[in-house]
Order: structure tokens, then C-alpha cells, then sequence
């Protein structure tokens, strides 16, 4: 390209309009740069942001592990303890009906030794009065049939 027909004012005109666009490339360069910087920056704000997200989830995840095995083992010693309550009140339950059963059973025993002392009183009552029979001479028989009229 040659400049040799262009008079100086031209060329100013053109060195002037090519130091306007530079500069306004050099604007526009400083302004994406900024904005470069902005996003750069903006992204690590965002990353830090996600990191602590990713790391509190974290945590919580070990906390539900934790509390879902917390429970676990609380409900484990719930069934335990519901468990032991209930053979403590079987045994408890098993224990009365034994000492029912031993009632019972002294019972029917007393009721049998009744039976036996008043088959035995009346035998020995039986016994007493053939004894007092045999002593008992005719004006004594008298005297009893007379007393079992009058009663």
C-alpha cells in the first residue's frame, strides 16, 4: 500500500481514525478484561458457595446416618425392654397361678380332713356310746327313752 498520493491531512485524518479505533479496542479490550475478572471471580464465589453446600450436606448426611442408627438402637431397647416386661409379667402371672393351684389343692386337702374328722367323730361318738351302752344297767335305758321322748 503506498501512502504517496495522500496529502498530510489525510493521513492525519486516517492515523487519527486508526488511533480512535485502537483506543476504542484498548476501551473495549479493558472492559472485557474487566468483566472476565468479575466472572472469574463470581465463579469462585459460586464454587466456594457449592463446596460449603457439598460439605454441610455432608455432614448431614452423617448426622441422618447417625440419628437413623440412633433409632435403630433406640427402637432395638424399646422391644428389649417391652420384652422383658413381658416375661417379668408371665413369670409374675405363672407365680399366681401356682400359688392358686397350691390353695386349691391345700384346700381340697382340708375339705377331705373334714370329711375324715367327722367320719371319725361320728365313729368315736359311735364308739362312746356302745361304751355307755354296756355300763348302763335297765333303769338307765328308762331314763334315756324317756329323755329322747321328751326331746
Amino acid at each position: 500500500m503506498s501512502l504517496e498520493g495522500t496529502d498530510d491531512m489525510s493521513l492525519e485524518a486516517m492515523f487519527s481514525s486508526l488511533h480512535d479505533i485502537h483506543t476504542a479496542q484498548q476501551v473495549t479490550l479493558s472492559e472485557l478484561n474487566t468483566k472476565l475478572e468479575k466472572m472469574r471471580f463470581d465463579m469462585r464465589v459460586v464454587d466456594d458457595k457449592m463446596k460449603s453446600e457439598l460439605e454441610e450436606n455432608s455432614l448431614l448426611s452423617k448426622e441422618l446416618v447417625y440419628l437413623s442408627q440412633e433409632v435403630s438402637r433406640l427402637k432395638t431397647t424399646v422391644i428389649e425392654d417391652q420384652i422383658k416386661k413381658i416375661d417379668q409379667l408371665t413369670n409374675e402371672k405363672y407365680n399366681e397361678l401356682r400359688k392358686i393351684e397350691k390353695l386349691k389343692n391345700q384346700n381340697e386337702r382340708l375339705h377331705h380332713l373334714k370329711k375324715e374328722k367327722t367320719v371319725a367323730t361320728e365313729v368315736h361318738r359311735m364308739k362312746i356310746n356302745e361304751i355307755n351302752y354296756m355300763f348302763v344297767d335297765d333303769s338307765d335305758f328308762e331314763k334315756i327313752d324317756k329323755q329322747i321322748k321328751e326331746s
